[in-house]
């Protein structure tokens, strides 16, 4: 069965949730693999980082213990949406480390998008660290850039094959996208990757409502059992992700998840 907590179309909340643009892919992320909250209004937070300079990273530098710990409570508190919280716990790790630019690049990417470029862009830059593609790709999405999203994330992919998010991530760019197989053959794979995850079980439902399969969705839904709360979330998801593949024109989902 799907728990009502992990709800979210991963990393991408699509047009019109969340009070994003209408009709532009949106990429929320973080902590991929859990429901995140809206994140907060963006308020002039890019110039309250924009004088933030760029360290040297120390790139063969391993995380200690310590460091393992704090990401834990920083994650957390990603997963709560107190991304100024995150941020300040952030700030007490050292800034040098790869591991702790990308925490500080995923938090940015909430509060002040431009900076988090430039901290993903500096990881890859100095450390040929792959997995800063990642939150370039989700940028672009959000961006409304999904060629661009799309070459991140396979890039990424293909570095860390077996990591679910990053698979997760990719097969819904590819809903978007209306790549349906490869869609199916991403999220199927991020399931079997981990199988306690809502994420892919949420997104393969999505995919059968969208592609109006009934069979598809007939067999997913008795095997998953999606609650009442988690059917409304469906409703919402199918019809922003079919205005997505529709250039914009508002239509409802093909197949009511609520009553079907």
């Amino acid at each position: 069965m799907i728990r009502a907590g992990g709800l979210l179309v991963l990393m991408l909340v699509l047009a019109g949730c969340q009070s994003r643009p209408a009709t532009r892919p949106v990429p929320v992320d973080v902590r991929s693999n859990t429901s995140v909250p809206a994140s907060p209004a963006m308020v002039d937070n890019d110039a309250l980082a924009s004088a933030e300079p760029l360290p040297s990273l120390r790139c063969r530098a391993r995380a200690d213990e310590s460091l393992s710990l704090r990401r834990s409570v920083i994650e957390a508190l990603m997963r709560d949406g107190d991304w100024y919280a995150a941020l300040a716990q952030v700030d007490a790790l050292p800034a040098t480390q790869p591991a702790v630019a990308l925490l500080r690049a995923d938090i940015l990417r909430e509060l002040a998008p431009s900076q988090a470029r430039r901290w993903y862009e500096a990881v890859l830059r100095q450390c040929n660290d792959v997995r800063a593609e990642h939150g370039l790709g989700l940028l672009a999405a959000r961006e409304g850039r999904l060629t661009d999203a799309a070459g991140h994330l396979r890039r990424v992919v293909k570095a860390y094959p077996v990591e679910p998010r990053y698979r997760n991530d990719l097969g819904v760019l590819f809903l978007q996208l209306q790549q349906d197989d490869q869609a199916a053959f991403e999220l199927r794979t991020a399931h079997e990757l981990a199988k306690a995850d809502p994420q892919p079980v949420f997104n393969l439902l999505l995919r059968a409502l969208v592609m109006n399969n009934a069979d598809e969705w007939r067999q997913l839904s008795l095997r998953w059992a999606p609650p009442d709360e988690t059917r409304a979330r469906l409703a919402e998801a199918c019809a922003n992700l079919m205005s997505v593949r529709l250039n914009g024109q508002r239509v409802r989902c093909p197949i009511d998840p609520r009553r079907a």
